[in-house]
Parts: C-alpha cells; sequence; structure tokens
C-alpha cells in the first residue's frame, strides 16, 4: 500500500461514463488512454510516468474461487439455499478511528438480474473512506464494508444479462460502497469497461479524483484558453489534476501550497506560478502576478486558512469570476 496522508478529496455525484475524464498523469497522456478519458484536451500527450495522488491503494488478493455471493457480515448471515462462498473484507462494526476497521471473512450470495460480480485488482483509498468511517458522513447500516471506488474484473453475471460478460476489466466509483473486498455484488449500470491500455491501479486511484476535477475545471466554471485560475492545496490529488488538465486547457495556473516539497510537485504538475501561502500572502502575490486583475476562477479545498480572502484574488466583474469550494 502507498498512501499519502496530506490529501484532502472532494466528494462529487455518479456519472455514467468517463467522457473528458483525465489520465492521472495528463501532462504526460498517452493517445491510447483516449478510448477511457476521451476528452478533447486529452489526447495529445505522451505517457512517460504516473504518480499516484490517492490517498492509497489497495491491491486485492487474487482468489480462484468462483464468486456465488452479495456482500453481508457472517454473523448475521442466514441460511439461503443458494450456494455461499467466503471471502475476504474490511468490516466495519462501530464509527471510529482506523483500530475500527476489521478484516474478516464474509458471505456474498450471486448476482441477480441487472447485476455482475467483480473481483477486485485494485481500491482506491480516499478521504470519504475515512467520513464514513468516523460517522461524518451518515452510513445505511452498521456493520458495513467502506470504499467507494475500485477496477476488477467480472467473475459472474446475474440472468439474462447483456452487455457484460465475464473477463471484462470494469471500474466504479461512489455508490454503491463496499470496495474494501476482494469481491463484490455490483450492479451492471454501476460500471465503466476499462480498456486493455490502462492499468487497473491508476484507474482506481484517478476516477474519483478526476471526475471532480471534470465538473470543476468544465462544469462549475468552464475554463477557456487565456483564463487565469487559482488553485489552493495544488499538490494535492484533486488540486494534481486540476493544474494539469488546467494548464492543458491553455489557462495560466496558479498554485498555492503549504511546503517546498509541495511546491516542486505543484511546478511539476503545470502550476505557472506557485505560492507558499504560509509565507507569502497570497492575495498580493496573485494581484502582483495578474497586475492587479485577479483570476477568473478559484478552486478552494482548503477551507478557513484561505477562504475569507478568496474575493480579494477574484476579478472585480461578477460575471468574469467565480469561486468554487
Amino acid at each position: 500500500m502507498k498512501c499519502r496522508t496530506d490529501l484532502k478529496l472532494d466528494q462529487n455525484p455518479m456519472t455514467q461514463s468517463l467522457h473528458h475524464l483525465p489520465h492521472h498523469s495528463l501532462r504526460r497522456l498517452n493517445p491510447s488512454i483516449s478510448s477511457l478519458f476521451h476528452s478533447n484536451h486529452c489526447t495529445n500527450f505522451k505517457f512517460q510516468r504516473f504518480r499516484l495522488a490517492a490517498t492509497g491503494l489497495y491491491k486485492a488478493h487474487n482468489s480462484t474461487a468462483k464468486p456465488v455471493a452479495r456482500a453481508q457480515s457472517t454473523a448475521t448471515a442466514t441460511a439461503t439455499a443458494t450456494a455461499t462462498k467466503m471471502v475476504k473484507a474490511i468490516r466495519v462494526h462501530e464509527l471510529g478511528g482506523p483500530e475500527v476497521l476489521k478484516w474478516e471473512d464474509v458471505e456474498i450470495g450471486e448476482p441477480k438480474e441487472g447485476e455482475i460480480c467483480v473481483r477486485n485488482k485494485a481500491v482506491g483509498l480516499n478521504y470519504i473512506d475515512v467520513y464514513f468511517r468516523k460517522g461524518i458522513y451518515p452510513v445505511s447500516s452498521i456493520p458495513f464494508t467502506p470504499g467507494v471506488e475500485a477496477v476488477g474484473e467480472v467473475i459472474a453475471v446475474g440472468p439474462g444479462l447483456t452487455g457484460r460478460k465475464v473477463g471484462d476489466v470494469v471500474g466504479y466509483v461512489l455508490s454503491p460502497m463496499g470496495a474494501y473486498a476482494e469481491e463484490q455484488i455490483l450492479p451492471a449500470s454501476a460500471v465503466v469497461p476499462l480498456p486493455p491500455s490502462i492499468d487497473p491501479v491508476v484507474a482506481a486511484s484517478v476516477m474519483l479524483k478526476g471526475l471532480t476535477a471534470h465538473y470543476l475545471l468544465r462544469r462549475s466554471f468552464k475554463v477557456e484558453p487565456g483564463h487565469t485560475i487559482l488553485v489552493h492545496a495544488a499538490a494535492g490529488g484533486t488540486g494534481s489534476l486540476l493544474c494539469q488538465w488546467g494548464n492543458a486547457l491553455g489557462a495560466t495556473v496558479i498554485g498555492t501550497v503549504s511546503s517546498k516539497e509541495k511546491a516542486l510537485q505543484a511546478k511539476e504538475d503545470g502550476c505557472h506560478h506557485v505560492i507558499m501561502y504560509k509565507e507569502e500572502d497570497f492575495v498580493s502575490r496573485v494581484n502582483e502576478i495578474t497586475s492587479g486583475q485577479g483570476v477568473e476562477v478559484v478552486y478552494d479545498s482548503v477551507g478557513k486558512d484561505t477562504f475569507e480572502l478568496l474575493h480579494l484574488a477574484q476579478k472585480k466583474t461578477p460575471a468574469a469570476a467565480a469561486m468554487v469550494r
């Protein structure tokens, strides 16, 4: 497992495709990626290496047994006529810190109509998982299996299902919860196919943050060539994608970070100007960089330390400025 604990990630709704989603290393993107991440802005880069900007990744154990099951705790499972199978999953029986995560056996049942069973290859770990574990965000029931992002291989399909088959590699994000498991039952409509050119680990680390970056750059405020944008937490998971993608769109990217190490990372990710906001007045620096004009849009995932001053860095014409938290 590779972890980066300095990231603050956003929650966003699930979409049914990955249209306009950038590859996790947008600054050097292989054209073959476009079969999955098919934005016009994301197909002219050469992929040389990638950097995982997730809070971490769990590579699921390989299992050779055939699936038969819907996830449920062994402690509460009821006997059925259907043959059952045990798989491993991380379960939460009470809200709290990481000590409440329990690696245990669960039973799963056969996929029903409209469902598939997926053996996970890689599972994305996100800050939203921590919010569910702590109870900051409500869960429908306890115990539960956390995790909202994964890529895996289809190993069984429900009766009469078309459009998905055994052997397909698919990814999903946000709904339903339960990705911290070797295998899980999913609605077939909730997954998207993964082409062979995309490594499952890369895909599992980018979908949630990539969709977040998409709606921020292309929907909440549509960034165009010639715009100047301000990205707080520019070296974070979503921030790094905003910088890469904003640069690719032809915008001038100003990023704020809290350390010299993160400043180097933000620069590598495409920031034209990097501000150490703990050492510099970012409002003064933004006005200096833009000759007093301000920026078209501010993306803030920091909160209290930056929010009250954001309006001072924006363009003064309301129609030309936006602020996204």
